[in-house]
């Protein structure tokens, strides 16, 4: 496997000092989510990868290169590469690396009003990301400890924040079913993609054409197409493809379902053009993340 980049230069870890946490909690623009603490755990020192519990911080966990186990929740959890995992403020947990594997693993201490929210949003197992969602993520943490190598201001803080609430919101806001937003006819573009995504999503059962989405987007076909993928990078139906692995991703992990029942569940007829879809857009056939990523609990 060819090795990416370094994130960063070296392994860190930085904590915000207590006197500015305070004024965090009471500032206007940061009160609702802001960060406590960087780390960034390279391949240069493995000896230092987390292995404690934090009382007050929720914690976000990515990993960006490697694979390894990550205990939470009192079960062994195989952890790879372009998965995140949210840890609750008051939950112990562990990341060990496998055998000869080079990793690189970032966490985000996180306290505010929404952090409980967060918490009770996220998956009790790993979640897998690809493609613009993966590298968007990676830029957002990029953004982060820039942020911190300004300085602990204020308004560096302030930034972090907000850098953090948008990360945030794409991983665990951007699909909200509960109908309270309501979308105009002179919505931006983004929100059109939002709107367009949403509908994917509650939508994985069903074989959906471009028409069906332009359509409930409220544009044509050819125009919708276009401004997705200036949007997205990818053409809708790639895009609904790729939730539908995401979510295939779910079920292997947190269900027994054979393959055909998840075939089934997800729209697709034929198992042997979902394997093939599965291991373009994850990188290994269905048999081997179930076997990679399910663990014994202990």
């Amino acid at each position: 496997m060819t090795l990416r980049k370094p994130f960063l230069p070296a392994s860190l870890r930085t904590i915000v000092p207590e006197p500015l946490l305070a004024s965090l909690r009471e500032d206007i623009i940061c009160d609702r989510l802001f960060v406590t603490g960087l780390s960034y755990f390279g391949s240069d020192t493995p000896a230092t990868y987390p292995k404690h519990i934090e009382q007050s911080d929720t914690i976000l966990v990515y990993m960006r290169q490697g694979r390894g186990s990550l205990t939470a929740y009192g079960n062994y959890k195989r952890f790879s590469a372009g998965q995140y995992f949210v840890i609750p403020a008051g939950e112990e947990y562990s990341f060990t690396p496998s055998k000869g594997e080079s990793c690189e693993l970032i966490a985000v201490r996180f306290r505010g009003t929404l952090s409980g929210d967060v918490a009770r949003r996220s998956l009790h197992h790993a979640v897998t990301l690809v493609g613009a969602e993966r590298r968007e993520l990676e830029h957002v943490l990029l953004q982060l400890f820039n942020c911190f190598d300004r300085g602990f201001s204020i308004n560096s803080m302030r930034h972090a924040s907000c850098m953090l609430t948008y990360a945030l919101a794409n991983l665990f806001y951007g699909h909200s079913s509960d109908g309270e937003e309501q979308v105009s006819a002179t919505s931006s573009n983004d929100v059109v993609v939002e709107v367009a995504t949403k509908f994917m999503r509650e939508h994985l059962e069903r074989r959906l054409k471009l028409e069906d989405i332009a359509a409930h987007a409220g544009y044509t076909p050819t125009y919708f197409s276009s401004l997705f993928r200036r949007k997205t990078g990818y053409s809708p139906i790639t895009y609904f493809n790729i939730m539908k692995m995401q979510r295939a991703c779910e079920l292997l992990v947190t269900t027994r379902l054979r393959i055909l029942d998840i075939c089934a569940q997800l729209g697709i007829e034929d198992n042997y053009y979902f394997s093939r879809l599965f291991t373009k857009v994850i990188g290994m056939s269905p048999k081997q993340y179930r076997k990679q990523h399910t663990m014994p609990t202990v």
